[in-house]
């Protein structure tokens, strides 16, 4: 009896003793979550049918952390490599890890010499693995777009933007540049391969007002788009794109070949003639499933502002009136509406489109339909913003450039989509990837990455913009790898929409950075409450970002002390001459 006593007590001691130590051991954790191999965070989901994302599932799944009653944080399984502090860290530099900090309290409030403070890295896996695998909709499910919560919708889900510009239908053309060195699929294809999921399409007002009029020129190297008119060759356009899952976004980008607007009239055209404009465009083409949306007008500048109080120059009253008409003339119409902001100085001197400060004081105010009684949910603000290497302005000349610059942008569009729940895209930045241009390209990004901004639609894919050049080199045909580097890191998993004739084929892709997904914060919030439950006390601390963008700002920053010092040779060279 007295060893079966024994025994049960021995018994008892094993099952009580791991609850009082986990009981006692407070986890605090940046921005990240320890894990037990009972939380089962990367379980894989046999019905994705992403087989990139399985196989990234199956790398992560065996990095399982646990705590053991010495109160050091473990990984099961093989990781890639320790760091200096013998810490398990990953080896892949692209991944975005978390840090956390698990560190086990004095049991029963004695001391304990064995009481430590571990840093880790954890993967940063999606909480929503089983959102990633392919949603059907019907044939007649026409996508809607919303702009909601900060994001852009497609039937009540994310859709995250990889964007580009092509331009040419705006100029003297009236049809894009490039198409005579290569076919429209070759150019089509590339944006595809490098994970473009739309393309603006700027044209003209001109153009608009006379759809069936015909390009300067005709030495295409598609045999098809010889001898058709503008609305032939946007309607081959938009089906092209569509068949390789690239929404469309028209863009009314000039008022003529040769003539920006800087109101959204001139003296040739109206407002009148933009709203028929607008209406050609749209009677035209707003059945094609893959019209996700229309810029309204590019970048008003000079004397536009933004609730002056007069409506001549008001584009935001110009913005609402324009929305509301188009949709009640258009109520089959199911995309978005893109609407800029100006270029009045205050408080910073700004490029064209890209102030919408007055917003905190105004914003847009669009009245719906009887199919949608909420306009406000299909309005995007989609500010524009370059570097120096197209304009020089003064704050690119601070001491402290370009760490100077997100307070700026801040002030002119970061705060959009929390104080007005609207999707913020942005329109157009990029710029020459060298010297003080790619400072201000790589800030930019991961401004992107912080502020929960990477739906974004770069300029530009033609290599034939002066002040910015392309995604394609002089030849139209070798990739700047580089720029499209950049565009990864901004937005690595684009949302993809394909129609396969039968059904629409939806793949949400993901955050570029988790911690702006709703979904992961509630998902992360119950596990914080799981780890709680469970007898652990979690505290959430903010620091940094994470070591992606730690990576990149260190780049950056050893990039700015390379250029000074080349700066310096070549002045040390000059005065030796």
């Amino acid at each position: 009896m007295a060893v079966r006593l024994l025994y049960a007590s021995i018994a008892v001691l094993l099952f009580v003793l791991p609850i009082i130590v986990l009981s006692v051991t407070p986890i605090r954790l940046l921005r990240g979550v320890a894990q037990d191999p009972d939380l089962g965070l990367l379980d894989k989901d046999p019905a994705i049918e992403d087989n990139a994302l399985n196989e990234y599932i199956d790398d992560n799944s065996s990095i399982q952390y646990y705590i053991e009653p010495a109160g050091i944080l473990h990984s099961k399984g093989d990781t890639s490599g320790t760091d200096d502090d013998d810490h398990n860290v990953t080896g892949d530099p692209l991944r975005p890890l978390e840090r956390a900090e698990v560190q086990r309290g004095p049991i029963n409030g004695g001391d304990d010499d064995s009481n430590e403070l571990v840093e880790i890295s954890i993967p940063a896996a999606a909480p929503i693995d089983k959102m990633l695998k392919a949603i059907n909709f019907r044939r007649d499910d026409l996508p809607l777009w919303e702009s909601v919560q900060g994001e852009v919708r497609f039937n009540g889900l994310p859709y995250h933007i990889k964007g580009v510009n092509w331009f040419g239908f705006e100029t003297d053309t009236r049809v894009f540049h490039g198409l005579d060195v290569h076919t429209l699929g070759f150019y089509l294809d590339f944006l595809r391969a490098e994970d473009f999921n739309l393309l603006r399409l700027p044209i003209s007002l001109a153009a608009a007002l006379n759809l069936d009029s015909y390009p300067s020129y005709h030495y295409f190297q598609d045999p098809v788009l010889r001898g058709k008119t503008v609305r032939q060759l946007l309607e081959i356009v938009i089906h092209e794109a569509g068949a390789r899952g690239i929404m469309v976004i028209l863009d009314m980008h000039r008022a003529r070949e040769n003539e920006k607007f800087e109101l959204w009239y001139t003296k040739e055209y109206s407002y009148d003639m933009l709203l028929d404009g607008w209406n050609y465009l749209l009677s035209a083409f707003k059945h094609r499933w893959n019209i996700m949306g229309v810029d309204l007008l590019n970048e008003p500048h000079g004397a536009a502002r933004w609730e002056s109080g007069d409506p001549g120059i008001d584009w935001n009253r110009a913005a609402e009136n324009m929305t509301m008409t188009l949709m009640q003339a258009h109520p089959e119409y199911t995309g978005l509406f893109f609407v800029e902001g100006v270029s009045n100085n205050y408080p910073y001197i700004c490029f064209w489109g890209a102030n919408l400060e007055g917003v905190a004081r105004r914003p847009l105010d669009v009245r719906g339909n009887g199919k949608f009684p909420n306009g406000n949910r299909r309005v995007v603000y989609s500010p524009h913003t370059y570097g120096p290497s197209v304009d020089q302005q003064p704050y690119f000349d601070a001491p402290d450039y370009p760490r100077n610059l997100p307070k700026i942008w801040d002030a002119l569009f970061g705060f959009l989509e929390q104080a007005t729940g609207n999707a913020v895209v942005i329109g157009e930045w990029g710029g020459f990837y060298h010297n003080q241009t790619k400072l201000f390209i790589d800030e930019f990004a991961l401004y992107l990455l912080e502020r929960c901004m990477s739906d974004n639609i770069f300029w530009v894919l033609n290599p034939n913009s002066a002040d910015t050049g392309g995604l394609l080199d002089n030849d139209w045909t070798t990739p700047r790898r580089h720029r499209l580097k950049v565009l990864q890191i901004v937005q690595p998993s684009p949302s993809r929409l394909f129609f396969d004739g039968e059904k629409f084929v939806y793949k949400p892709g993901a955050y570029a950075n988790r911690e702006c997904d709703p979904r992961w914060r509630l998902w992360l919030e119950q596990e914080r409450q799981r780890l709680h439950e469970g007898g652990y006390d979690v505290e959430w601390e903010e620091e940094g970002f994470t070591p992606l963008v730690q990576s990149m700002r260190h780049s950056q920053e050893q990039n700015m002390r390379e250029q000074k010092a080349d700066i310096v040779r070549e002045w040390a060279a000059q005065e030796d001459i």
